[in-house]
């Protein structure tokens, strides 16, 4: 509520609204953690000061803490990752030769198939002769 109140006070009915969608740059980013810890001011007058989330700054600070100010200057992907990952050309290169290796047998199968029938045909006919 406070945070609120303090926005309210800077920056009228404009700071009520926050400011969501924006890609800050690493020099802002590092200009926000500078001046919170130059000047001393707390997360919510820091927050209500430009209008970001008190999440995204304290976010901005952990990383600097942990991990230095090149932490800031990270682009990380926006959204949900996608599921299914894409092939590599190694891959498809494979499945094509896997894809040949098939068809061959599926062929080989089909002529065997077709030499067992005819040698059926001929037994069956040899069979019918012997009866008559």
């Amino acid at each position: 509520m406070g945070r609120w109140v303090n926005a309210y006070k800077l920056h009228g009915k404009k700071g009520l609204s926050l400011k969501n969608k924006i890609r800050y740059t690493g020099d802002f980013k590092l200009q926000i953690i500078e001046e919170m810890l130059k000047t001393g001011l707390s997360l919510d007058q820091v927050s209500a000061k430009h209008l970001i989330t008190q999440s995204l700054i304290s976010k901005w600070r952990r990383d600097f803490e942990q991990f230095g100010a090149s932490a800031l200057f990270t682009e990380n992907p926006r959204g949900r990752p996608p599921k299914m990952k894409k092939k590599s050309e190694n891959k498809q290169i494979d499945s094509i030769s896997d894809y040949d290796k098939l068809l061959k047998e599926n062929q080989r199968l089909r002529a065997e198939n077709d030499y067992l029938k005819k040698l059926r045909a001929l037994i069956q006919k040899k069979e019918t002769q012997k009866k008559d």
